[in-house]
């Protein structure tokens, strides 16, 4: 996996110096939203969602008038809740996330997008009865997935988009049993005209 993140991070360092020669028109931009985030535990029952946010930034980068790459770093806040024998757990994941993707673009402003995403875990806290644990052994430091999406953009360069972001790699580090991430994320963005 680590070899996957510095290839996904050369190819994003390629698409920006190939930019920045002027072969294609990129647009910078800041953006941000809500995560409903969740896991799926094999030979388990999925936990509960739990709410969160997403802040980044953004570079889209026109290849031609319809067909975009867009890399993205932004700061995750992911995670789920449980009830385990009556008692309430909260488990929150915060990563760093590297998605790279392509977008078709069509009608006056749509865009569908999709592509892969890098994640590296920063934090893991368990709440328990207000109580906060460190279980970032617990998780796997790299997390792969899959982004599917739809999004819109006015002439003004506001923009609002959804995502599904489908966990790929097992992020669980303490048994043999598959936990992968699951988050539908809705957001609004700016993209800065040139």
């Amino acid at each position: 996996m680590k070899k996957l993140t510095l290839l996904l991070l050369l190819s994003g360092a390629v698409i920006f110096t190939y930019a920045q020669k002027g072969h294609t028109n990129t647009e910078f931009g800041i953006k941000g939203g809500l995560n409903i985030a969740n896991v799926s535990i094999e030979n388990s029952t999925n936990p509960d969602s739990k709410v969160s946010g997403y802040i980044g930034g953004l570079a889209h980068i026109h290849l031609d008038k319809q067909f975009a790459i867009q890399p993205e770093l932004m700061f995750s806040g992911q995670g789920y809740k449980q009830t385990i024998a009556g008692t309430d757990y909260t488990t929150s994941l915060n990563y760093l996330l590297v998605p790279v993707l392509g977008q078709l673009m069509f009608g006056d402003g749509f865009r569908v997008e999709t592509g892969p995403q890098a994640g590296v875990l920063v934090s893991a806290k368990s709440k328990v009865n207000g109580n906060s644990t460190d279980v970032k052994n617990n998780v796997k430091g790299f997390d792969f997935s899959w982004v599917f999406g739809l999004g819109y953009l006015t002439s003004t360069g506001f923009g609002v988009d959804v995502r599904y972001n489908l966990g790929i790699s097992n992020i669980n580090n303490v048994s043999s049993d598959k936990v992968s991430n699951r988050v539908f994320a809705v957001g609004v963005f700016y993209q800065f005209r040139q």
